[in-house]
């Protein structure tokens, strides 16, 4: 009434419906008699309808105790004012500072003046030293009997009555702003954001909306400012201004908002903004609206962008991607083909005896680190070398001494040799055998005391008629060495003969995979011995007592007999 409160702030809840009507009752509203303005004031943003209000009388002023309806923060920062419910004799607030106790997050602060606001004959000033900020949480009492009404009411006492704190977040310029943070709004609304770091993002904006910020600058300057903005399909605008305490505006700048997409795809946007050192307040206001904004951040000016503010960048105009050092200068590069590499393997399995050896095509001051049986760093100007290295996977990276920053890795194999491996195939008809070799870039063979040496994986040489006697080996022995022994023969060949040691040896051409039945007789035709097997075979004589004996062999449905002497 008459721009000061006569009710205690009032909380409504949720009807339904749009046109769900309850009725809140409000007692003892105190209305003197005459012309006034009647003032209803919706300080949360949540939409509701309301119908109407009615004033029923429901006794004097004079049966009406003397009460507090509300407090909050002043004008400034070390004030905070008090509404009561009836006018106050200003002369009985003379030395009623003790009969108040202000509490800031827990803690009792002096109050050293009460004094009633001009203008007004309900509302106090309570004076203080210490200055508030948006998160302190206030709270005042007070027991005396001094403070009264023209009247001579005495004021009721109280406890520890919240104190809406209303100061305005100030941001201290450079830094960041988060757009839900404002202390004054027109129009826009807020949502939850999936955007990095959570919280809260400005939405449903429109055309002249707006949002407040208290911002302190450190400095008169040109700034930069970067916007974290989202669109669906249309690009937005926003100006912003300086706004004087008499509510006059001056234009800053003017930023346009890309489309990025979608609600919630967010995009940063840069800008410049021209700022006068010194607290004020800073208006966002939508020129074209349909965007989302989650924060502002307004830094000192990085004309290239590299990280370094341009009072501090010795090269404010670096080319975007440059590889810059602690003073915003490009730092020397390495050529992506600067480097040779060249790789010896282990000689035998785990020797460890694998190499790595590089050369710089630029003589500098470089640095090699080697990654992989732990880590070796070098440093060198033209040429190094990582020796005594196990097979593996390695990672060589160089960097410049004095630029470590910058690095060029590589992945290098220092591989191990694999075990000779060599498989046969004979040709009956032309009588020659072809091997298949594997495991070295050389190969030595001997075929019939014969010597043979190729670079080739395979090759194909001629067998003698009888026995064949091969052995295949590499430059390292630790690969192994390969030996066999071919018979190309047809008929089964039987040796010794006379019987000299304790078998019988059978050997079969190693073209004939069909099998073979033995049967061992002795003079009588009784038979000492029988067993069918495929390939070369062996017959056990320790036994044999000497004397003459017949061995048949039945191969191919051929029967061939052999008379053999012990």
């Amino acid at each position: 009434l008459n721009n000061e409160a006569i009710t205690d702030i009032q909380t409504i809840s949720a009807t339904g419906g749009w046109t769900n009507f309850i009725t809140q009752q409000i007692t003892d509203v105190i209305l003197e008699a005459g012309t006034h303005t009647l003032t209803f004031r919706a300080d949360s943003a949540t939409s509701y309808n309301m119908s109407s209000v009615v004033f029923t009388k429901t006794g004097e002023i004079d049966s009406a105790s003397f009460s507090v309806l509300n407090a909050g923060t002043g004008a400034t920062n070390n004030e905070i004012e008090v509404v009561l419910n009836q006018s106050v004799n200003g002369t009985t607030l003379t030395g009623s500072e003790a009969d108040f106790t202000l509490l800031v997050n827990g803690e009792v602060k002096t109050i050293s003046e009460v004094q009633l606001q001009a203008n007004a004959e309900r509302k106090l000033t309570l004076n203080f030293d210490t200055d508030l900020i948006h998160s302190d949480v206030v709270q005042l009492s007070y027991n005396g009997t001094g403070v009264q009404t023209n009247a001579g009411k005495t004021l009721s006492t109280f406890t520890e009555l919240p104190v809406n704190n209303t100061i305005p977040q100030i941001f201290e310029i450079p830094g960041k702003i988060e757009a839900e943070n404002y202390f004054e709004t027109f129009g826009i609304q807020t949502e939850t954001t999936t955007d990095e770091g959570g919280g809260l993002n400005l939405s449903y904006t429109s055309t002249d909306d707006y949002a407040d910020y208290r911002i302190n600058v450190t400095r008169d300057l040109e700034y930069d400012i970067r916007l974290r903005v989202a669109a669906e399909s249309r690009a937005g605008r926003v100006t912003f201004y300086e706004v004087a305490d008499s509510g006059d505006e001056t234009a800053l700048t003017t930023i346009d908002f890309p489309v990025t997409g979608g609600w919630q795809i967010w995009e940063d946007t840069l800008g410049k903004i021209p700022l006068t050192q010194g607290l004020q307040t800073l208006r966002m206001k939508v020129v074209t609206g349909d965007f989302n904004l989650n924060w502002i951040q307004i830094e000192l000016p990085d004309t290239d962008q590299d990280g370094i503010i341009d009072e501090l960048d010795d090269c404010p105009n670096s080319p975007e991607g440059t590889i810059i050092d602690e003073n915003g200068c490009a730092i020397p590069t390495i050529g992506i083909n600067n480097f040779t590499i060249r790789v010896e393997s282990e000689t035998c399995r785990a020797n460890d005896n694998g190499g790595i050896f590089v050369t710089a095509a630029t003589t500098d001051d470089y640095t090699a680190s080697l990654t992989g049986n732990g880590t070796v760093s070098k440093e060198f100007t033209n040429t190094t070398d990582f020796t005594g290295l196990p097979a593996g996977s390695y990672t060589l990276c160089f960097t410049l001494t004095n630029y470590p920053q910058l690095q060029q890795c590589f992945t290098v194999a220092v591989e191990q040799p694999m075990d000779l491996a060599v498989s046969s195939t004979i040709d009956t008809n032309e009588q020659t055998i072809t091997l298949d070799l594997n495991g070295a870039s050389r190969y030595f063979i001997e075929l019939n005391e014969k010597t043979y040496v190729t670079e080739e994986s395979s090759i194909t040489l001629p067998l003698g008629k009888d026995i064949n006697s091969l052995t295949v080996k590499t430059d390292e022995e630790c690969q192994g060495i390969h030996k066999e022994t071919m018979a190309f023969n047809k008929e089964p060949l039987v040796h010794p003969n006379p019987l000299t040691g304790d078998y019988i040896y059978i050997t079969i051409g190693d073209t004939e995979r069909n099998p073979i039945e033995m049967v061992l007789y002795d003079l009588t035709g009784n038979i000492i011995h029988r067993e069918v097997r495929k390939g070369s075979s062996q017959i056990d004589i320790k036994s044999l007592p000497k004397g003459l004996y017949i061995l048949k062999l039945i191969k191919d449905n051929k029967t061939y007999n052999y008379k053999l002497i012990k």
